[in-house]
This record gives structure tokens, sequence and C-alpha cells, in this order.
């Protein structure tokens, strides 16, 4: 969940001196509790469900670990005698070592005689003054963060445990064959390529909750990305977690930041090259839509694209949202209307449920066909688009006072939409030199290598003569199915068609 820490600047909505009465439920003080990690600021709430409250402790909690847990130091020497714990959680996410169980390496925990030192960037202390003390807190790091990727894996796991199902079927209903047909095709060659078709489709094999455990999960610091509280490295099913990555899913009562992490790690879903072709961070922060989470959807920059579908059709607009919610600045110390601030968060939370519901719609759509997918992304310079056609199959606009002056509006200019959207599509095309050297710069990461490895140089020589001089026979290709597409090209690269 990179630059999550930016989120400081909601502390804007921060009310530190305010005279107005305000009740909250507060739960359980968490003051020098022997069950949390030592790393847990003193009197950390945990759990807050309260939007405004929620809000107000995620900036104190970020504002008084930052100096600790955050710098501009440049990098670490890795340190060997790191604490390492093998578990028993089951880890299938990478493609390095895709059956192993996940092993936790807690970076700045070293045993020095029968204590544990820990580090900080600001200071350096044991874990107790007994052995027995020393291990007992270091047991309740260990189990905190086992406690929390089990949770994590379940999270994900349950969102998209019939996502390939799903996608299975988008993709029959697109051939017009039942599904047990496309299912029986799916692992078979084809005869040129050497590719099963469900590698040129770019369908996942089916989902295990091991697929979204990482095969290492690091906790430490991240002095190369600052504000950074989580990192997941493709293909390697290795995880990175700040600490205070840790305090914040405490704080939701959710582990909203390592979730969002694990789908990351789950290469079966996301891995190099593949990830290049659509918004990976938006793919992995359904976690954000969940109601335990009152911060993310607003402000996080990765739902983004989600708040302004949104708007589209539901007219509600974040951006005067906020205007009406701040009152005045003192100082720095912000005055909110939080009548204001409660009502947006009533709407913000209905919203989720949509997003959330379209979430696996969009999902399935991609995953019926990456290959596709990857190339109308590309063309339209959009890797949200999937969301945006399924949430129009799904609903219409109501930005302009309602879906009844919406669609009037939309009916009386349709053909002027047209042209414009046709234009709009024709200056796309035009952003390329018909030079194929050149334009195949523009390609996915994903596709390129896919070429690349499927073709011979001669051959691809070959495909780049042709389509040279014959620019229309691009239009052609594009209309073709994959697996067409694909035998077309190897018959030009094989020099069969002229």
């Amino acid at each position: 969940m990179k630059k999550l820490a930016c989120f400081l600047f909601v502390a804007i909505f921060v009310v530190l001196s305010t005279a107005s009465a305000r009740t909250f439920v507060h739960p359980e003080l968490q003051s020098s509790r022997p069950d949390l990690p030592w790393y847990f600021p003193e009197g950390i709430l945990g759990d807050v469900q309260d939007p405004i409250q929620q809000l107000i402790e995620f900036e104190r909690y970020l504002t008084v670990t930052k100096n600790c847990m955050q710098n501009n130091l440049t990098s670490f020497m890795a340190d060997a005698n790191a604490i390492r714990v093998k578990t028993d959680i089951k880890s299938t996410s990478s493609v390095t070592d895709p059956n192993t169980n996940m092993e936790i390496i807690l970076h700045h925990h070293v045993r020095i005689g029968d204590k544990v030192r820990v580090s900080t960037l600001c200071e350096q202390k044991f874990l107790g003054e007994t052995k027995q003390e020393n291990e007992q807190r270091l047991e309740v790091v260990v189990k905190d963060l086992i406690n929390s990727a089990n949770e994590a894996a379940d999270l994900d796991f349950n969102h998209h445990k019939d996502l390939i199902e799903g996608s299975i079927k988008s993709l029959a209903e697109q051939f017009e064959v039942s599904i047990e047909e496309l299912k029986k095709r799916l692992p078979e060659k084809d005869p040129l390529s050497g590719f099963t078709f469900r590698e040129i489709y770019g369908i996942p094999e089916e989902m295990k909750r091991s697929d979204f455990v990482p095969r290492e999960l690091h906790l430490g610091y991240l002095p190369q990305f600052p504000g950074v509280l989580g990192v997941a490295y493709l293909n390697t099913g290795v995880v990175f977690l700040n600490p205070q990555a840790r305090i914040a899913d405490y704080l939701m009562g959710k582990p909203i930041i390592l979730a969002h992490e694990f789908v990351h790690t789950n290469s079966n879903l996301q891995k190099f090259p593949f990830a290049d072709s659509f918004n990976a961070e938006l793919f992995a922060s359904f976690v954000m839509l969940l109601p335990n989470d009152s911060i993310n959807f607003f402000f996080h920059p990765y739902p983004q694209s989600w708040r302004k579908i949104m708007k589209v059709y539901s007219g509600f607009d974040f951006n005067e949202a906020i205007k009406k919610i701040i009152v005045i600045d003192l100082g720095g110390y912000v005055v909110i209307n939080e009548e204001e601030y409660r009502k947006a968060f009533l709407m913000v939370e209905k919203l989720k449920k949509i997003v959330l519901e379209i979430d696996l719609k969009a999902k399935e759509a991609y995953y019926s066909n990456q290959l596709w997918w990857a190339a109308f992304n590309e063309k339209l310079k959009d890797p949200d688009v999937v969301y945006k056609m399924v949430m129009a199959q799904n609903f219409e606009p109501t930005l302009l006072d309602g879906r009844e002056k919406t669609m009037k509006h939309v009916m009386l200019r349709r053909e002027m939409i047209k042209d414009v959207t046709k234009e709009a599509l024709e200056k796309l095309d035009d952003g390329s030199s018909n030079n194929p050297t050149e334009t195949v710069r523009a390609v996915p990461d994903f596709a390129l290598s896919f070429y690349n490895n499927s073709f011979s140089s001669v051959e691809k020589a070959n495909i780049e003569k042709y389509f040279t001089g014959n620019k229309k026979a691009v239009d052609f290709v594009r209309k073709m199915k994959a697996e067409d597409a694909f035998k077309f090209l190897k018959s030009i690269g094989t020099g069969g068609v002229r």
C-alpha cells in the first residue's frame, strides 16, 4: 500500500482543540498491554469504527511513530542475524518457490545472549530484563503477524474464490459455448505456439487460499520508500511491512494494508510482466471498500478512479463534499463540520458496497481474456477501463442532477457524443508513428515479451514488413480472437501470407 503515509494531509480534518461537545464510544484503552507488539505506541486505540475518531487516531499514530519508523536514510545492510520464524501457513503465491510455508523475518530483532535487541530509527533497546520476558514479548510480535496474515489471506480468498469460475463463464458467453466445453479446451495446446488456450487468454488457475500467502513476510523499515507502509515484490512471494502498517490495521480492526499486499503477492493474479497491462494497485484495493476502513476510499490515491466513476453514476462529488466539511483553519488546527462529514460518510459507505460488487464483475471480465483487455487498455491509455465498462453495463449515469435529466441530455446529444468518441479514438490511433519499430514500444510490456518469445527474429522481420505494406490489416487482426490472431501472425512470419 505505497505512500499510505501521505494521509498525513488528512490532518486538516482533525479538530485537536474545539469547543463543540462530542461523544464517542471509546474502545478499551490499549495502555502497556502485554498482548500487543512492543512497537505499538502507548494508548493506541483498537478497532475504532466511528469515522471521525478513526481519522483522528490515524493522524495521531502516524505523527507519533514517524520519526522512529520513517526517515530519509537510503539503505540498511541486511542483518544475517535477524530473527527468522518458519510458520505452518501454506504458501503457493510465488513463481520462485510455489510450494512452501510462510517465513517471518524480523529485521532489527537480534538475539544478544539471553535477550532480544530491537532497533528503531531513533533508539535501541532490549525487549526485557530476563530471558523469559524477552521470549514472551518476541512471541507476541510473531503471533500478531501470524494472526494478521491468516486473517488477510481469508479476506482475499473469500472475495476472489469464485473469480476463475466467473471468468470462464464470461469467456464461454463470448464464444457462445457451454462452460463445460470451454473447460475441456483450456488445457489443450495450440499446435503452433505450444501455449495452452488457458495461457493464451490469460485465465488464472483455480484459486487457493495459499495463493494469497507470501513466501516471506518481512517486518522492518523501508528507507528507500519514504512514507510507504507496505511493498510486495511481484513473482517472488515477498512482502515487506513497516510496523506502522500493522498499527494502522489494528486501529481499523481488519488487516487492510496486509490484505492489499497479499493480493499483489499472488502470482496467479498479478505477476511481472503481466501486471503492467492493468492498474495492479486498484485491482488489489478491494479491502479499502470494507466497512472497517473509514479512510481510504475517501482519501487514498488508489481508489481515485472509483471515486470518479461514482461521481458519474451517483452524482456524489468527493471534492465538493470536502469543501463543505472544512469550516476554518486556525493555524493548522482545522475545524470541521461534523454533520456534513457524517452525512458524506454515510453516502460513501453506500457507494463502497456498489463498488465492491463491481470489483468482482470487472475482474471476471478482465481475467477472461487478459490479452484483449491489455490491448484495449493500451489503445485507450486507460488501465481502469474495465471498471468503467462494467459499471456502464449495470447502471445509468446520474451526474446531471439525477437519472432522468442525465439520460435526457445524453439522448438529445447522442450523435454528437458518438462523433466526439470516434474523433478521440482516431486521435489515439494517430498517436503512434507508422514505423513498426517505434510502435512496438507502446505495446504493454507483457505483450511485447509474449511476442518476442513466440517469434524468431526472421519471423518478426517478416511480420513488421508485412504490416508496413498492409496498414489496414492491423484493424483486421484487432477483431480476431487471440488464438486466430496468433496463427495468422505465425503464418506471416513463416512466409505463408503475402
